[in-house]
C-alpha cells in the first residue's frame, strides 16, 4: 500500500509537467549541436541557446529559463544528485546510462515562450579511445611545420568556477618539453609535425569545480597530417634601403616575398606609402591609369615554396615623390612581413664630364707631345731670340768659345776641311754670331798640342764633333791614324762623359753604314743622343748656307743660348 501514494505522486507530477508544456504555445528553435555525447563517469553539459538576438531582444526583455526531462516531463532545478541547473546550462557532473535521453529548455518572457530540445548520449567507455568521450572530428596538422591542437571543451572551461587541463597522447600523459607545449589555456603546440603522427590519438582531460562539486570531462580525437603547409612570409626586396631616381623619368621597384611551403599558399602582397614627416600609411592604387600604382608580376613555384613578385610603377617621378617611404607588405595566416625603401633624387652624373675632361687632357697631352716633338727646336730658337733676358750673357759661365770643333784633317776627308774652315764659320760665326775654336785655325803656333787642346776644351761649351765614314778607318800614307782627331776625341769624350763639363754634338758629314771601327765612347754617345746628318738635312745650293734650314736649326739648338748679344742678328735670321 505504501508504494501506491509514491507512484500517484510521480504520475501527478508528470501529468502536470506535460500539461504545462502542452498548454503553452512555445515557439520551437533548433540548435546546430542537438546531441551531446559522453561516457559513464564523465561530465556533460547541455547549453540552451535561446537567449540570443536572433530569437528576441534579450538585452532589454526580462526572461527565465526552465529545464525539463522529456521522458518524465519533470522540471529540473537547482541541484538534484549530480545534475546541476545553472541558468542556461544543464550540468551532469557524473553521467550515467540512465541520464541519456531528450531534454528541453523553455525560455519565457512576459509575452512570449520559446523552447529548444537537446539530446544527451551516454556510452560505456571504449578502450580504443582510452575510455574517454570521443569525437569523429579530426584536427588537421600540416607537415613538416609547427602546429597547434585545440581542446574543444571551451564550455566547461569558460563556465566552471575553476579548472585544470591535462593532455594525453595514445592514453599516455604528455609531458611539456621540446616537442609539446601547452599554451593559451586550451591549446597544445606541436613542434616538427611529421606524417607518422596521423596514427596517434590525442586527448584533453579537464578537471573542474562547480558550486563546490567537482567533475571531469575529456575528449579524444584523431589527427590528420597533410603535407600542405606554409610558414610566415619573408621578404628579400626591398630591405630598408634608399633608392635614387631621376626627376621626370619612369621608375619601378619590385617587391619579392617568399613563403616556405608545400602546396598553394599564395601570400597577399601589397604596397603602401608614407609621406615625408608623416607616420600614417596610405594605400597605393592598383589602377594602371594612376601615375603611381602596383600590380602583381608573378607567383613562381620553387622547389621549397612560392615567391610572389609585385611591381611598383611610377610613370613619371615628381618632386613630391622624393623623401617618401614606400612599404611592401607580404602576409598570410601565419603572420606578415614588411620591407621598405625611401626614394631620393639621383646624384648628378659626373661620369660623362669626367670622361670628357680626361679625354681632353689626353688630347692636350698628345697634341702637346707632338707639337713639342715637331716644333721644339723652332720654339727654343724663337724664345732665345725674342726673350734674350731669360738667358745668361755670353761668357758669364767663364767659357770663351761656344764650340770646340773637331774634324778629320787628313786623308780622303780633305773635303771636310772645306766644310769646317769655310761653310761652318760662314753660317755659325758670321750669320749667327757664335764663337768657334777650330784647331789649326785658332790654335797658337808652337804651343804643345795636348796643353793647347786641353786648354781650349776647358774654355768651350760644346764639343762639335764632325766625322765621315772613313774617319776611323783610313790612315795616312805612313799608315798612322789621325793622332790629332783621336786625341781630341778622347779628351773631349772624357770632359763630356766623365766630367760632365761640356756637351757633345755629333755631325755626320756623309752616310755611315758600318760603325764597327768607331771608338766605343762615340758609339755609345751616338745611341744615346743621336746625330745631326749633314748629308741628309744639309740641303742643296744656297740652302746649305741658310741658318734657317733644318740642319742649321738643329746645330743652333745644340749651341749655347746667345743671351742679349747678337739679338738683332737672331731676329733677322728668324725673319728670313
Amino acid at each position: 500500500m505504501g508504494q501506491i501514494p509514491q507512484i500517484f505522486i510521480l504520475f501527478t507530477v508528470f501529468i502536470s509537467g506535460v500539461t504545462m508544456m502542452i498548454g503553452e504555445q512555445c515557439e520551437e528553435h533548433s540548435t546546430m549541436i542537438k546531441e551531446i555525447s559522453t561516457v559513464t563517469g564523465y561530465s556533460a553539459m547541455l547549453n540552451c541557446k535561446l537567449a540570443r538576438t536572433e530569437v528576441f531582444n534579450y538585452r532589454i526583455t526580462p526572461y527565465n529559463i526552465s529545464w525539463y526531462e522529456q521522458k518524465t516531463g519533470r522540471e529540473l532545478s537547482g541541484v538534484t544528485g549530480s545534475i546541476h541547473v545553472r541558468g542556461s546550462m544543464l550540468w551532469f557532473l557524473t553521467a550515467t546510462l540512465e541520464d541519456a535521453g531528450e531534454y528541453q529548455c523553455v525560455l519565457r518572457t512576459p509575452e512570449r515562450c520559446f523552447k529548444q530540445a537537446l539530446s544527451l548520449t551516454v556510452k560505456n567507455p571504449d578502450p580504443e579511445y582510452c575510455g574517454l568521450p570521443y569525437t569523429s572530428y579530426k584536427q588537421i596538422m600540416y607537415a613538416p611545420a609547427n602546429e597547434e591542437l585545440v581542446c574543444h571543451l571551451e564550455g566547461y572551461m569558460e563556465n566552471a568556477d575553476n579548472y585544470s587541463i591535462q593532455w594525453y597522447k595514445n592514453c599516455t600523459p604528455i609531458q611539456e618539453g621540446e616537442q609539446y607545449t601547452p599554451f593559451g589555456g586550451s591549446k597544445l603546440k606541436v613542434q616538427k609535425v611529421h606524417r607518422g603522427m596521423d596514427k596517434d590519438v590525442y586527448s584533453c582531460h579537464v578537471n573542474f569545480s562547480l558550486s563546490g562539486s567537482t567533475g571531469h570531462m575529456a575528449l579524444s580525437f584523431a589527427v590528420e597530417v597533410i603535407e600542405h603547409w606554409h610558414e610566415k612570409p619573408s621578404i628579400s626586396e626591398p630591405v630598408n634601403e634608399i633608392v635614387k631616381a631621376d626627376y621626370g623619368s619612369p621608375f619601378s621597384k619590385t617587391c619579392r616575398v617568399f613563403v616556405l611551403s608545400k602546396g598553394l599558399p599564395i601570400p597577399v602582397v601589397y604596397w603602401m606609402k608614407k609621406k615625408k614627416n608623416e607616420e600614417s600609411l596610405t594605400s597605393v592604387s592598383t589602377s594602371p591609369s594612376e601615375r603611381v600604382h602596383y600590380s602583381n608580376l608573378s607567383d613562381i613555384y620553387l622547389g621549397n615554396g612560392i615567391q610572389s613578385e609585385t611591381l611598383l610603377r611610377f610613370t613619371e617621378v615628381k618632386e613630391e615623390d622624393f623623401g617618401c617611404t614606400y612599404v611592401c607588405f607580404g602576409q598570410n595566416d601565419k603572420g606578415s612581413v614588411r620591407g621598405n625603401f625611401t626614394l631620393q633624387p639621383r646624384d648628378p652624373d659626373l661620369k660623362a664630364p669626367l670622361i670628357f675632361v680626361f679625354m681632353g687632357l689626353v688630347l692636350v697631352f698628345v697634341t702637346g707631345t707632338m707639337v713639342h716633338s715637331l716644333l721644339k727646336i723652332d720654339i727654343a730658337l724663337w724664345c732665345r731670340s725674342s726673350l734674350p733676358y731669360l738667358y745668361s750673357k755670353p761668357g758669364s759661365d767663364g767659357k770663351k768659345y761656344d764650340a770646340f770643333v773637331v774634324y778629320p784633317q787628313m786623308g780622303s776627308c780633305s773635303w771636310a776641311q772645306t766644310f769646317v774652315l769655310h761653310t761652318l764659320p760662314q753660317v755659325l760665326e758670321e750669320s749667327c754670331g757664335y764663337r768657334l775654336f777650330i784647331y789649326g785655325r785658332d790654335s797658337t803656333p808652337g804651343e804643345a798640342v795636348v796643353s793647347n787642346i786641353q786648354e781650349s776644351l776647358a774654355k768651350s761649351s760644346v764639343l762639335l764633333f764632325l766625322y765621315t765614314a772613313s774617319t776611323f778607318s783610313e790612315s795616312t800614307s805612313g799608315n798612322k791614324p789621325d793622332e790629332h782627331l783621336l786625341l781630341t776625341q778622347q779628351m773631349g769624350m772624357h770632359c763630356a762623359l766623365m766630367e760632365d763639363s761640356m756637351r757633345v754634338l755629333l755631325v755626320e758629314l756623309e752616310e755611315v753604314t758600318d760603325y764597327s771601327s768607331f771608338p766605343t765612347s762615340l758609339q755609345h754617345l751616338r745611341r744615346k743622343q743621336g746625330v745631326v746628318q749633314w748629308w741628309r738635312q744639309g740641303g742643296q745650293g744656297p740652302e746649305q748656307l741658310c741658318p734657317s734650314s733644318r740642319f742649321w736649326k738643329k746645330v743652333r739648338y745644340s749651341m749655347p743660348p746667345r743671351g742679349q748679344r747678337e739679338v738683332q742678328v737672331e731676329n733677322t735670321l728668324l725673319e728670313a
